[in-house]
């Protein structure tokens, strides 16, 4: 212990400049950052003096004193003037100064005040609690409370009531209840009567007001007729059991495709067997064995469908984009031209085996023979616009469908039709022309028809059997006028026809030439001359889609041009006379092989 003050007092002679070490000290007037010690800002931060840190001077800040960390305490060593600090014993640094022995951060704090916390009332009635002369806070009486006061109700004419007031301020208003009427018109108290209609109905009038109610009877409850029906059902041993409460349903046709547009109001059905859902549309209920082997019956919502494969409901997925009308993941949707109905199919297979694809006719095309899977093109005006759903005349196949079979998109009116190459590489529209072609040269020369407009003015079926035309309108005379080539009836000589005539055909097709036409003939296109004599006399087929024939591009005489009869081949016909059109597309004509003399 005594080294340990020894060392110390070393120390301490050091800085109070004193010669106890035997050697003479330079006097020493500040310590700061620049006298290389350890620094803290407040005594309370010094670490706990310990062998580790025995020795160890600080200066501390907050009162600008050193210590020395010695016998596992600090130390404070004396500043410059004396031992008992700058202005003597009772000063700043003395005895009981701030930092002092009994001071209030002094160790044993022997001086402190034995009260150090006092309560001093307010002239508000409140009480301030200072400690060692330091307001911590003050305790407020609670306020007086005031005298309680009686409500009052005071008449509200314009609100035709009372407001209710309290202490001088309104709290809120109690309305007077409307004048009733005088009972002098009553019927002895017996104003309500009941009057019998149709169907079960009765109108129950009190005074003036109505309202219908029901007595119709279901089994052993009632219904409304006007929105159920009563049916029936059947118990676990397949009883038969009537009078069972069922809506009506607005629509059969997932049931029955033949009661499309029916009457179904009157319709009854079995609730174990069928359901009617959300929409009003007639369902099945959907039916699977679970593994007890009970039969398991259960109805679904609209856009869920009955995944019976696997003994569950499922959902269903949206027609397109942004659609409301829902398919199963199996099927397709489409609508028509003559029903805008969204309606759904099983999607086609492609292909076999592990390389078979579904698809939708709707959107893509299969190669039968090969088994490629391709997708159409949209016929349409505006392609981004066009109805996705549409299996008419919107899509098309960008290339062969089958072999030789494929689409051709007329982009005048966005007709489209399928077309067939021959044997001998031609390719023929398997469709009868349906361009609407309004050119005129003449009273017989007029525009183009549809086969009842011809005779009862009804119309009707262009879209499905094609156009009739006369030849002129074929051979486009109004166009050819413009070039001062005049054709049509009664016209010959100034008929002077190129080899190719586009007519009315599509771009890149052609008018057959009455050559052409035997050709397509001879090369037995299955589509193009699929009639026989048979068929044509055995009555299968009619004289619109046979024994009418095709007209050619060749011209005859001044009032005939030549025919295909699929029947009986190339005819003379008369040009007034309307026939149908299909065209056939440009190909490059082969030269015909020179000959030499011998």
């Amino acid at each position: 212990m005594k080294n340990k003050y020894a060392y110390a007092a070393c120390f301490a002679a050091t800085l109070s400049f004193l010669t106890a070490c035997g050697d003479d000290v330079t006097e020493v007037t500040n310590v700061n950052e620049s006298a290389s010690l350890e620094q803290v800002e407040k005594y309370k931060n010094l670490p706990k003096c310990e062998d580790e840190n025995e020795g160890t001077l600080v200066f501390v800040k907050d009162s600008a004193k050193v210590y020395v960390c010695a016998d596992e305490s600090w130390m404070q060593l004396n500043g410059k003037d004396g031992k008992d600090g700058k202005d003597g014993e009772s000063g700043k640094d003395g005895k009981d100064g701030k930092d002092g022995k009994n001071g209030a951060d002094g160790k044993d704090g022997n001086g402190g005040s034995s009260s150090a916390c006092e309560v001093t009332k307010t002239d508000s009635g409140d009480f301030d609690v200072t400690c060692s002369g330091k307001s911590v806070g003050t305790i407020k009486n609670g306020a007086d409370g005031k005298d309680g006061q009686s409500c009052t109700a005071k008449e509200n004419k314009e609100k035709n009531g009372f407001d209710i007031v309290c202490g001088g301020d309104v709290i809120g208003t109690i309305k007077n209840g409307a004048d009733g009427k005088d009972g002098s018109n009553g019927d002895d108290g017996n104003a309500c009567s009941f009057t019998e209609g149709e169907n079960g109905e009765v109108t129950l009038t009190c005074g003036e007001k109505s309202t219908t109610l029901f007595k119709a009877v279901c089994g052993t409850g009632s219904y409304d007729p006007a929105t159920q029906i009563c049916g029936y059902t059947y118990d676990e041993d397949d009883n038969y059991i009537s009078g069972v409460p069922e809506p009506q349903c607005k629509d059969w046709s997932e049931i029955y495709s033949w009661a499309e547009g029916q009457d179904y109001s009157t319709w009854t059905y079995s609730v174990r067997d069928m359901f009617c859902d959300e929409k009003g549309v007639m369902h099945k209920m959907c039916e699977w064995e679970d593994d007890d082997g009970k039969i398991v019956r259960k109805s679904y919502a609209w856009d869920e469908y009955c995944d019976a494969e696997n003994k569950k409901i499922a959902k269903k997925i949206p027609c397109a984009e942004g659609s409301k009308d829902m398919r199963k993941p199996t099927e397709y949707c489409y609508t028509t031209n003559d029903n805008s109905k969204v309606r759904t199919a099983e999607l086609l297979v492609c292909g076999s085996g592990n390389s078979a694809k579904e698809y939708s006719p709707v959107t893509h095309f299969c190669k039968k023979s090969t088994g490629v899977l391709g997708e159409k093109k949209i016929c349409a005006k505006n392609p981004n616009k066009a109805d996705p759903l549409n299996i008419d005349i919107r899509y098309m196949a960008e290339t062969n469908m089958d072999d030789q079979t494929s689409e051709l998109c007329d982009t005048r009116d966005y007709q489209i039709y399928a077309t067939q190459t021959l044997e001998n590489g031609h390719t023929w529209m398997v469709d009868n022309l349906r361009y609407a072609y309004k050119g005129k040269t003449s009273s017989l020369d007029s525009s183009s028809f549809c086969y009842n407009d011809m005779y009862d003015g009804k119309g009707g079926t262009c879209d499905k059997k094609g156009r009739f035309y006369f030849w002129s309108a074929v051979v486009d005379s109004a166009e050819l006028k413009k070039s001062d080539i005049y054709c049509g009836y009664d016209e010959f000589e100034s008929c002077k026809l190129p080899e190719t005539v586009r007519g009315i055909c599509p771009e890149g097709w052609h008018v057959p030439s009455a050559d052409e036409a035997e050709e397509g003939l001879d090369n037995k296109s299955p589509e193009y001359v699929s009639v026989s004599l048979e068929q044509f006399e055995n009555g299968t087929l009619n004289w619109a889609t046979a024994w009418s024939g095709y007209w050619t591009s060749t011209d005859a005489s001044e009032t005939g041009a030549r025919r295909m009869d699929p029947v009986y081949g190339l005819k003379t016909n008369e040009k007034h006379v309307a026939f149908f059109l299909r065209c056939i597309k440009d190909y490059e004509k082969e030269e015909p092989a020179e000959t030499t003399k011998d």
